[in-house]
């Protein structure tokens, strides 16, 4: 137990959570908010990767899914040729740096960088920039993870996506795979359903997720730093999935016109830093009406912070959370109607949260 205890991570990964959609950019926009679930990583003693859970919210894991491990070994198959040998403690080195999701640690040439980890034998040399043999470290066989889970599964910030990633920044990490943000955001897409959540949770700030020859990408949109996000989490989940399931192939194109308009005036309002001009377009047409028996309660107070209040709010992805956001003003007057909110919405429990500019990333 006592070496159990002193042993030490090769690295932190902190992945943060995400708010889909925003109301009428349903499925093109996520914005990634500074509660992180954060994974130490290492060396692992048995022969295939495990993990274990701590934190507020460990409990409401489905260990059955295990999607942290899944998208290790995902992208181990799939990088595979990737796969290289590192100098001797620099994966050890990186429990005292930081570094943004982008960073993937130096990249080496080895005739043994095509070896899956555990394969083989990876211990090799390689020549140094003055033409000097420069020793290498083997590369961990298994890895053990241990995870504190501060975002809550099932409410529609971002959990899945941000266990997806994690996995993916782990073993882009502990095998030095050297994977760019865009190729770490396509293999999530792979994963999961939401890649708007995905792409929040690697930029950082607000993500614009589109389609280009067949592949998924994104851009990131700077937003104000003193935007405060209000989170409102009823009791009860909603599956990704069923929800999706809710709303029909085809769509009325007035919605869909509607839509457009409003998500267009909504970003712009935002960057502008005018919140009840935002407040105004953040209604959806395309997909929230056909969701309304699977949580009532979230619809009507989104409807009453953004109708009554001039509070851009709305369903927080799949739901059921609602996703408030503020400017320091409307942060202070909030105190006014606080009582009013929570006296008629008993079954919410509220968060507050800033908005991540950094996203996801190493420590």
């Amino acid at each position: 137990m006592a070496n159990e205890i002193n042993k030490k991570p090769l690295f932190t990964v902190k992945t943060c959570a995400t708010s889909a959609n925003l109301g009428p950019g349903y499925d093109i926009a996520g914005l990634a908010l500074d509660i992180y679930n954060d994974c130490q990583v290492f060396e692992g003693s048995g022969e295939k990767h495990s993990i274990k859970y701590s934190g507020p919210y460990s409990n409401d894991i489905d260990l059955k899914s295990n999607i942290v491990i899944s998208a290790v070994n995902y992208a181990c198959k799939k990088y595979a040729d990737r796969i290289k040998p590192t100098k001797k403690n620099d994966i050890k080195k990186s429990s005292e740096e930081s570094g943004t999701a982008e960073d993937a640690g130096a990249e080496v040439k080895d005739d043994a960088a095509d070896d899956e980890p555990g394969s083989g034998d990876n211990t090799g040399r390689v020549e140094g920039q003055e033409g000097e043999a420069e020793e290498i470290s083997d590369l961990p066989s298994s890895l053990d993870i241990r995870m504190t889970v501060n975002i809550p599964s099932g409410k529609g910030l971002g959990s899945s996506a941000s266990a997806v990633l994690s996995g993916l920044l782990i073993a882009n990490k502990a095998y030095n795979m050297g994977l760019n943000k865009k190729e770490l955001f396509q293999t999530a897409a792979e994963l999961e359903s939401s890649p708007d959540n995905a792409a929040a949770a690697l930029s950082g700030s607000l993500a614009i997720v589109y389609r280009s020859g067949g592949e998924y990408l994104f851009e990131k949109i700077e937003l104000s730093k003193d935007y405060r996000i209000l989170i409102f989490i009823p009791f009860g989940t909603a599956r990704t999935e069923e929800a999706r399931k809710l709303i029909p192939e085809k769509i009325p194109l007035k919605d869909a016109v509607d839509n457009m308009a409003n998500f267009s005036l909504f970003l712009k309002y935002l960057e502008e830093g005018d919140l009840k001009g935002s407040s105004v377009f953040c209604k959806d047409h395309m997909y929230q009406k056909y969701r309304k028996a699977m949580y009532p309660a979230s619809l009507g107070l989104a409807a009453e912070l953004a109708d009554t209040y001039s509070i851009p709010a709305f369903i927080s992805g799949a739901g059921p959370a609602v996703t408030a956001i503020l400017d320091e003003d409307m942060f202070s007057g909030f105190k006014d109607i606080r009582g009013k909110i929570t006296g008629e919405y008993l079954s919410f429990q509220s968060m507050v949260a800033g908005i991540s500019e950094e996203g996801s990333y190493y420590l």
